[in-house]
């Protein structure tokens, strides 16, 4: 349970994303959720369990989560740089300010940093592991 009230990758995205657009906050939000949908999938075909079990695809799982952090904080600090995003996102967007994504960014985003995230991967193989009727 601690695991799930300690805020993650995924609900930053979202909420960069809601701060700037509440459109682009629902469509990162919406991409976590299906991102959740592919851990339950792969845990319910028994996926996530091998993933849990072998140190070499749990790595791997790892390293590609942390590389896609990486690409996203380079982004967001060349975006900065450029002037392309604001340096604070609670303002407005004004004329010669443009969006920092499209829905398809935000919806992608928030997929791709739930899919690669252990964290919730490891959760689900747990929950399988230990009932096995749960997640069917």
């Amino acid at each position: 349970m601690l695991a799930y009230l300690i805020p993650g990758p995924d609900f930053l995205v979202i909420v960069r994303a809601g701060a700037w657009d509440t459109a682009l906050g629902r469509a990162a939000a919406w991409g976590a959720q299906s991102g959740l949908c592919v851990h339950m999938c792969a845990a319910a075909l028994g996926l996530s369990v091998i993933a849990a079990r072998s140190a070499y695809a749990f790595t791997v799982i790892k390293l590609a989560g942390a590389a896609y952090l990486v690409f996203l904080g380079i982004r967001a600090l060349l975006a900065a740089r450029s002037g392309a995003a604001p340096a604070r996102p609670h303002r407005a967007p004004t004329a010669d300010r443009k969006r920092p994504g499209t829905f398809r960014s935000s919806f992608t985003e928030g997929f791709l940093t739930n899919v690669l995230n252990p964290k919730a991967a490891l959760f689900l193989s747990v929950l399988r592991l230990r009932h096995p009727r749960v997640v069917r």
